[in-house]
């Protein structure tokens, strides 16, 4: 039985209007039914949109893409490249000012950062909001509307994969692997989650 282990969340400030038919309508998700979809023709996803409205002053549209875990590492170990590619032309034309992808099985950086799901999304209007990160994960875009690109600049330091994508924002992934060899293994942070986290709040 496969395992939906990967949460890829699409976030856009509330006032931009409903998110979830922009992906469909633009082919990003082929729809097989009312709440299962492909993407790229081989990953299939549940999908959701909810409102956050966590920090009256940021209300936001999310859209939760849950991943089929074996098919989506299998797909990343042979088609890493046409993944990203997806992901930034998404990111891009429907305006998303930010996004993530949680750990897979392991999950153990929630343990190392004692994170919850309610902690994640209390959170997030500030993030969008102020441009403070208070938690961080394998794989985050960041547009340039958050923190007037501050976050993208501190990341460079990191051990992340910076994909800089000038004019929209950054995409930051904790990776093994190459990009350009078409195949990588997205990391848990695991242990190393507080020294990650740290470098998102130095000033």
């Amino acid at each position: 039985m496969s395992l939906y282990e990967y949460d890829l969340y699409l976030i856009r400030e509330l006032e931009k209007g409903e998110l979830l038919p922009e992906i469909i309508n633009s082919a990003f998700l082929e729809a097989v039914n009312d709440d299962e979809a492909l993407i790229l023709r081989q990953i299939t996803c549940f999908f959701d949109e909810f409102i956050n409205q966590a920090v009256s002053s940021s209300p936001l549209r999310v859209v939760k893409l849950e991943l089929d875990n074996v098919q989506f590492e299998r797909f990343l170990k042979s088609y890493a490249q046409e993944f990203i590619l997806w992901l930034q032309e998404i990111v891009e034309k429907l305006d998303i000012v930010y996004a993530f992808l949680g750990g897979g099985s392991s999950s153990s950086y929630y343990e190392e950062g004692k994170i919850t799901s309610e902690i994640i999304f209390k959170q997030v209007g500030y993030l969008v909001e102020n441009g403070v990160v208070e938690i961080v994960h394998p794989v985050m875009f960041f547009s340039e509307r958050i923190g007037k690109g501050k976050v993208c600049n501190l990341a460079k330091k990191s051990p992340y994969t910076v994909c800089e994508m000038p004019g929209f924002g950054c995409l930051l992934l904790l990776i093994d692997g190459s990009i350009e060899d078409n195949q990588i293994e997205i990391l848990d942070p695991g242990s190393i989650y507080p020294r990650l986290r740290n470098y998102f709040v130095k000033a």
